[in-house]
């Protein structure tokens, strides 16, 4: 190497918001001065690999333009264009996170929005938020010290139970809005996951309907919308909720109607 902090350039290269990027492999060729890095990214519906060859030496400037390399098939063109146009758009998605970073008002103490938005911890402050719920894999805390957070560890796939998790997510944006303050609910993207909790917990709440509560989430945000398999699990949430308020409004008959016999009944006694 020689010397150079090429640190600046690797933040800016590599999207620092996916679920997981590990790094594989690095080798660094003492002769030439070209380092190789290895990443597998995980971007919860989408897994690859790739790799990234960049020319450390300052005195080499005509090899210094960055190359991206499949790890897989280095020499096959076609997988090298699939691989690099994958990275490509997680360097779009990385932008989309600066500009998609604030918070959407869902109802008063409740925000939705995307790993953008929970990083942007000047918004949250001003919108009195002080409690995070994370529905995503590998996205630690960005700022632990300033909120309370709560990690649900879930991908965003249709075979994934979410319902398991709706109590307790409730719970949590209940305490925080007991002490006055504000949950955001966030995610990846901001479009599944997140929303998928915030309509169930608005049906649960409000008594909405699954399409009222949709409707209500999509006029504020857009882009909200649970994938298939979390769409099935409302519609049967809904019916659960559907099954207990019928439950309940017998029983609620059933001790009128006691009430109003015990009261017939006193009322004649001699």
């Amino acid at each position: 190497m020689c010397g150079t902090d090429h640190s600046m350039f690797f933040e800016n290269l590599i999207p620092s918001n996916a679920e997981s990027l590990v790094l594989m492999m690095s080798r660094v060729s003492a002769n030439s001065g070209v380092l190789v890095l290895c990443f597998e990214l995980n971007l919860g519906l989408e897994v690859f690999s790739f790799c990234i060859v960049y020319n450390l030496c300052e005195n080499r400037k005509s090899e210094r333009r960055t190359r991206l390399v499949p790890m897989e098939q280095i020499d096959d063109a076609r997988n090298r264009k699939n691989q690099i146009a994958a990275l490509m758009r997680v360097f779009v998605l990385s932008k989309s996170f600066k500009e998609d970073n604030i918070p959407c008002k869902m109802e008063e103490g409740l925000f939705l929005g995307s790993l953008g938005a929970a990083n942007n911890k000047f918004e949250l402050k001003r919108l009195n938020v002080t409690h995070i719920l994370t529905m995503a894999c590998s996205l630690p805390p960005a700022h632990p010290d300033d909120f309370v957070y709560k990690v649900i560890p879930v991908m965003d796939r249709q075979d994934t139970d979410l319902r398991q998790y709706f109590d307790e997510c409730f719970s949590f944006i209940d305490g925080a809005k007991e002490k006055g303050g504000g949950v955001l609910v966030h995610c990846f993207v901001g479009k599944s996951r997140n929303a998928t909790i915030v309509i169930a917990y608005l049906m649960k709440k409000h008594g909405m309907s699954l399409s009222q509560a949709m409707e209500h989430v999509k006029s504020i945000r857009p882009r909200a919308g649970p994938n298939v398999g979390f769409m099935k699990q409302l519609q049967d949430f809904e019916k659960s909720l559907q099954d207990q308020n019928a439950a309940n409004e017998e029983e609620d008959m059933k001790s009128y109607k006691s009430k109003g016999l015990a009261l017939q009944s006193s009322t004649f006694a001699p």
